[in-house]
């Protein structure tokens, strides 16, 4: 997330949209941390890594990050934020 929050400015600047969904149970603690992040489009359902979104989309660890088109259709799966990085790098700002 760290890096996420860092390199947040250079991403969106490329056309890229943060949207993140977390395993969080509690909701105060979802609503802390969502917000401290710089971008608004954060969800969860409070069931953890049980909540339906997780299982759709098989994530079995956090952060997975993952790019979709304008569809919402999965385009890439991607380990971290160096991979991500790297990618946006082939992008026009």
């Amino acid at each position: 997330m760290q890096g996420l929050q860092g390199n947040y400015k250079d991403l969106t600047a490329k056309g890229l949209e943060i949207i993140s969904v977390a395993a969080d149970t509690d909701e105060q603690i979802f609503k802390n941390t969502a917000a401290q992040l710089p971008w608004t489009n954060n969800y969860c359902d409070l069931q953890g890594m049980n909540g339906i979104n997780f299982k759709n989309y098989a994530v079995i660890g956090t952060p997975t990050l993952y790019l979709l088109d304008k569809k919402g259709f999965i385009i890439q799966k991607m380990s971290g934020i160096v991979e991500l990085l790297t990618w946006s790098n082939s992008l026009k700002k």
